[in-house]
């Protein structure tokens, strides 16, 4: 089954929306399975919330999506996030 999570960002003032916005994006290629030395996450979208409504999610201006194939990869991703990697 494949996983979609979609996360929303409010930013700390010593933090650029172009950096978070990099670092998010660049997982695509930095989440690296353990075993296949594949990237394991499929099409990290986002950016800027720019809806012709200008509506922000309790005043989250960013959003993104990312993709895993499997219920497998998505459970090595929080796996690897609880250890910090």
């Amino acid at each position: 089954m494949r996983i979609n999570r979609v996360v929303t960002y409010k930013f700390k003032p010593m933090a650029t929306p172009e950096e978070v916005c990099n670092r998010m994006l660049a997982l695509k290629d930095g989440c690296v399975h353990p075993l296949t030395h594949r990237p394991y996450m499929r099409t990290p979208v986002g950016g800027a919330e720019t809806s012709p409504e200008q509506l922000q999610v309790r005043g989250l201006p960013h959003g993104y999506m990312a993709t895993w194939p499997r219920t497998d990869d998505w459970d090595i991703q929080e796996v690897l996030s609880r250890r910090g990697e």
